[in-house]
């Protein structure tokens, strides 16, 4: 485990989402890729962190979620105090609503701590932007999240 990601830095965060990203180019590059088309349409991929404010191994599923639907869901066997946020989606630009959701957890609440970086990408796969969801501290009940509100 990398000790500077769990001591809630920053650090490290890149270097994971290069597999994602490859991956997404790979789909975005073959002949039968869902890749978004349209001028309003756009890829988003997730890449973040989820875990226990006390370090407590409390999580046994996540989901992140983007206006409802789910992106990518996560579940831990035994319960870890931390999972990354990953995934990725096709949808509008536009405003949006993206949740960090505590699917199963070993009591409740729980403080969690998570934020994502969003990488946004137009349908010919070309790098738009990147949107920061902060990292934010809450009390958690099974099945509530820390939810943001943004613009892609």
């Amino acid at each position: 485990m990398d000790s500077d990601r769990c001591a809630g830095g920053r650090k490290g965060r890149w270097p994971g989402i290069l597999p994602v990203f490859l991956a997404f180019l790979s789909v975005s590059c073959s002949d039968n890729a869902g890749s978004p088309t349209g001028p309003d349409r756009v890829r988003v991929l997730f890449e973040g962190d989820f875990r226990n404010a006390e370090g407590r191994a409390t999580i046994l599923a996540f989901r992140v979620t983007l206006d409802g639907e789910v992106v990518s869901t996560a579940t831990t066997s035994p319960a870890a105090p931390r999972v990354s946020v990953r995934g990725q989606t096709d949808s509008k630009k536009g405003r949006h609503t993206a949740s960090l959701v505590i699917l199963r957890q070993t009591s409740s609440p729980n403080t969690y701590i998570g934020g994502s970086d969003l990488l946004v990408f137009d349908g010919e796969g070309r790098f738009l932007r990147n949107v920061s969801l902060e990292e934010r501290t809450q009390s958690l009940h099974t099945l509530e999240g820390i939810t943001y509100a943004f613009d892609l």
